[in-house]
This record gives C-alpha cells, sequence and structure tokens, in this order.
C-alpha cells in the first residue's frame, strides 16, 4: 500500500536508514559477545590456533593488496597506483563479520577462530588510512605546492 504512495522512496530511505540505527548497533554487539564464549586455555593448541591466525592476518591483509593490485595491473594502471588500488581495498569489517558468523552457525568456521577475524579487521581499518597516506604523500605534497604558487 505504501508503495503505490508518492512519498514512496522517502519513506524507503526513512525506514531504511532508521533500520540500521537501531539494529545495526545490536547486531554488532552480539558479535563482541561471541568472542569471549570460548575460554582460552595456554596450552599446545592454543599456540597452533596463534600460529593459524597470525598467518590468517597476514594472509588476509596481503591478499587484498596483491590481488586488487594485480587486477590494476591487468587494466593497465602504472604499479603505483596499483598499489594504491591494493592497499584501497585492504579494509574489510561488515562482510567479513556476516560471513564468519554464518561459518560459526553452520560449524564450518571454529569460534575459537573469530577473535583473529576481528583482529584482521582491526588492523586493516587501522593501516588503511596509514599506508594510503604514505602512498600519495608526493602527491599531497605537489598539490600543497600549486596551491602556494604565486
Amino acid at each position: 500500500m505504501i508503495s503505490e504512495t508518492g512519498s514512496r522512496d522517502y519513506i524507503d530511505s526513512k525506514a531504511d536508514s532508521e533500520a540500521g540505527i537501531i539494529f545495526g548497533p545490536i547486531f554488532f554487539a552480539s558479535i563482541g559477545m561471541m568472542l569471549f564464549t570460548t575460554p582460552i586455555t595456554f596450552n599446545s593448541e592454543f599456540w597452533e590456533y596463534s600460529m593459524f591466525g597470525i598467518a590468517f592476518v597476514i594472509v588476509g591483509l596481503l591478499g587484498k593488496v596483491v590481488g586488487a593490485g594485480l587486477g590494476g595491473l591487468i587494466t593497465k594502471f602504472n604499479l603505483k597506483d596499483s598499489a594504491k588500488l591494493g592497499v584501497g581495498m585492504m579494509a574489510r569489517a561488515e562482510v567479513l563479520i556476516v560471513c564468519a558468523k554464518k561459518g560459526i552457525d553452520e560449524n564450518m568456521i571454529d569460534p575459537r577462530i573469530m577473535f583473529f577475524i576481528l583482529l584482521l579487521i582491526i588492523l586493516s581499518s587501522i593501516l588503511t588510512p596509514i599506508i594510503l597516506k604514505l602512498l600519495y604523500k608526493k602527491e599531497i605534497e605537489e598539490e600543497k605546492l600549486l596551491i602556494n604558487r604565486p
């Protein structure tokens, strides 16, 4: 019935943003609570999971950079622009959390890996802007010179 009115798009946009405000924090809080459901014991199994987790984080960070960077090279970007593209694609968050949650629910992922998934999200979110700033440093300096030129 509402979709038949002229205000359909307005109502849809408002309902969508309100739903995100209400359900987004609930979803992320429930994911965060999953972290602490498995007690940590420092035995040989812990160290095996830690080695896997560290490898998972490193491969997760480098995989996006290399994959998107190669895509840039294939489409005729130069090496520096391909690196910028790869690093820009490195950050990840919601999709990884949703996929991990679904994998845990379906017994495809061990819940003890969730810590490393969240670590990957945090590291990629922190490192992406820092590395991008370094990659764009020369362009920023050139732009400042152009702006300050008399």
